[in-house]
C-alpha cells in the first residue's frame, strides 16, 4: 500500500513493500526530485496493506501495520530514521484520519471494531469499542466536524456510523450492495464522503456519495465497467474521481459528474498505486520491490514523460542492522535456554550497539562480539574487562612493537592467530585484521553474510574457555 500527503512544505510518500515501511520526501511534485528516501523503524513484518503518512506538528509522521497491530513512527531524526511513538493492537482492515493530537485509528479485532488515538508527540493512546461486528471486509473513517463518519464495509452492505468526538456511536444507517464487496476506497471534502466500491467476482467499480450524517447523497452506481485490479477515489479542482487499474497497466478514471466518460489517466501503472491531486497536478505513485516510481499528469490530459525511481538510501544498512539484531536475539535465547554456567558465562546482548559481552570470570576470558554495518564486518575482542586501545599514537606504536616485533610478542601473536583459526575453522579471510588491543586481541572479519547464532555461540564457548598465550603479561 502507498499513501501520499501533500502540504506547502512538500510531498511525503509512504510505502511498504517486502516488509519494509519506507518514506520519500519531495520538495515539489513539479520537479520530482526526492530530498531523501528512508526506511522507517525496524518493522520486518510490516503489513503491505497498511502504510499511511502525513505531516504532523513540524515533522512527517507515518503509520504502518505489522502482525499484531499498527505502529506510529515519527521522524526523521538527524540520521533520517523514524522513532516508534505508539502502538495499537488489531488486524486488517484498518482506517485512519489525521488529527491535531496524532492519528485516529480504527482497527478490526476478534471481538469487534475499535477506535483509538495514537499521539504523535508522546506515547499516548486510548481506545473505545465502536461496533460489535466481526464480518468487516473494509473500513473508512473521516472527520465530518463535529464528530466522525465511520464506514463499515460488510459482505453485502455498507453500515455507516456517525460518531461523536469521543468515538461514541450516535446513529447508524445501512445501505445494501449489489454484489459481495471486495474492497473500498474513500475520499472526503467538508460535508461529503466519496466511496469507490470494488466487488468480488464482478468487473468494474461503483461510486457513492455520503452526506455528513451517513445518508446517501448518491447511491452506489456503476462508473467503470472494466475488469480492475484495484480502485481509488480522490478530489481534484473539478470534483471527485474514481479510478481503477487494469491488468495491462492502464489507469482508468471517471469524474463523478454527469456527462463525463471514462478515460485513461496514464499507462504503465503496473503495481499497486496511490493517487492525489496537488498543485494543479495529478501525482501517481507505484512501488515494486524496493523501487518507488512517481508520475505526474498535468492539467487534464498531458502526462509528463518523467519517471523517478528511488531506493531507500539506507535500505541495505537497515537490512544489515535487522539481520544482526535477529542473530543477536537468537543467540541470547540460545544462551538463556541452555542455562550456561561455564563456557563464557552470562551473555549481555545490546540490540542498539549490536554488541554481545561475555564478562571475564576466574575460569574464562572476557569476550566482546560486535556487528558493524558500515562496512559490514564482525569485530571480536578477546581479553580482560576494561580493554581499550591507547589513545596516543606513540602508545599504539609501542604496543605494536612490543606485540609484533619482540620474540615473545611474535610467539603470543602466532599462538592467538592459530587459536582463532582453529576455532573459526578456516584461515582468516582476506581483509581480516588481527591486532593487539591493550591487554586484549582484536579480530575484524569482513562479512558477506553474518555467521549464524549457533556458529557464534560455538566460537564464544571455545574462545572464552581456552586461555591462550595471546594476552601479554
Amino acid at each position: 500500500m502507498i499513501s501520499i500527503a501533500a502540504r506547502e512544505v512538500g510531498v511525503l510518500v509512504g510505502w511498504t513493500r517486502g516488509g519494509w515501511p519506507s518514506w520519500t520526501r519531495l520538495r515539489s511534485p513539479r520537479a520530482l526530485e526526492p530530498d531523501w528516501t528512508r526506511t522507517l523503524g525496524s518493522g520486518l513484518h510490516a503489513d503491505p496493506r497498511c502504510a499511511v503518512t502525513w505531516w504532523g506538528a513540524g515533522a512527517p509522521v507515518a503509520l504502518h501495520g505489522d502482525l499484531d497491530g499498527v505502529r506510529l513512527v515519527r521522524g526523521p531524526d538527524e540520521h533520517g530514521r523514524g522513532a516508534l511513538r505508539a502502538h495499537l493492537p488489531g488486524t486488517a482492515p484498518w482506517a485512519f484520519v489525521p488529527a491535531s493530537d496524532g492519528l485516529h485509528v480504527v482497527t478490526h479485532r476478534a471481538d469487534g471494531v475499535f477506535a483509538g488515538t495514537l499521539g504523535a508527540e508522546a506515547f499516548t493512546e486510548h481506545e473505545a469499542p465502536v461496533s460489535p461486528r466481526r464480518d468487516v471486509v473494509a473500513l473508512a473513517l473521516h472527520r465530518v466536524d463535529p464528530g466522525y463518519l465511520l464506514v463499515l464495509g460488510l459482505e453485502r452492505a455498507l453500515e455507516v456510523q456517525r460518531l461523536d468526538d469521543a468515538f461514541r456511536p450516535l446513529a447508524a444507517v445501512r445501505h445494501p450492495l449489489r454484489a459481495p464487496l471486495a474492497g473500498l476506497a474513500s475520499a472526503a471534502v467538508p460535508g461529503t464522503v466519496a466511496l469507490a466500491l470494488h466487488y468480488r467476482g464482478r468487473p468494474g467499480a461503483d461510486a457513492a456519495l455520503l452526506d455528513r450524517d451517513g445518508r446517501m447523497r448518491e447511491r452506489p452506481h456503476p462508473v467503470l465497467d472494466e475488469a480492475l485490479l484495484d480502485v481509488s477515489t480522490h478530489w481534484d479542482e473539478h470534483g471527485f474521481r474514481v479510478s481503477g487499474r487494469r491488468e495491462d497497466g492502464a489507469l482508468r478514471s471517471r469524474r463523478l459528474k454527469a456527462g463525463y466518460a471514462p478515460q485513461t489517466l496514464m499507462e504503465g501503472v503496473d503495481a499497486p498505486y496511490a493517487i492525489t491531486h496537488v498543485y494543479g497536478q495529478t501525482l501517481v505513485a507505484t512501488v515494486q520491490l524496493d523501487e518507488l516510481t512517481l508520475r505526474v499528469r498535468e492539467g487534464d490530459g498531458l502526462v509528463r514523460p518523467a519517471t523517478v525511481r528511488v531506493r531507500p538510501d539506507d535500505l541495505e544498512r537497515t537490512r544489515r542492522i535487522e539481520a544482526a539484531r535477529a542473530i543477536g536475539a537468537r543467540w541470547e535465547r540460545l544462551r538463556t535456554r541452555g542455562g550456561y554456567r561455564g563456557d563464557g558465562g552470562a551473555m549481555r546482548w545490546d540490540p542498539q550497539t549490536l554488541e554481545s559481552l561475555f564478562p571475564a570470570t576466574d575460569s574464562s576470558r572476557g569476550l566482546r562480539v560486535r556487528f558493524e554495518v558500515d562496512p559490514p564486518r564482525l569485530v571480536l575482542v578477546l581479553g580482560e574487562p576494561g580493554m581499550a586501545a591507547p589513545d596516543a599514537s606513540w602508545a599504539r606504536l609501542l604496543a605494536w612493537v612490543k606485540h609484533r616485533l619482540t620474540p615473545t610478542g611474535r610467539a603470543r601473536f602466532a599462538a592467538a592467530l592459530a587459536t582463532l583459526e582453529q576455532v573459526i575453522g578456516a584461515e582468516l579471510p582476506a581483509g581480516a585484521r588481527l591486532e593487539p588491543l591493550g591487554d586484549a586481541i582484536l579480530l575484524e572479519l569482513p562479512l558477506d553474510e553474518p555467521p549464524s547464532a549457533e556458529t557464534l555461540d560455538s566460537w564464544a564457548r571455545e574462545l572464552t574457555r581456552v586461555r591462550t598465550p595471546d594476552a601479554p603479561r
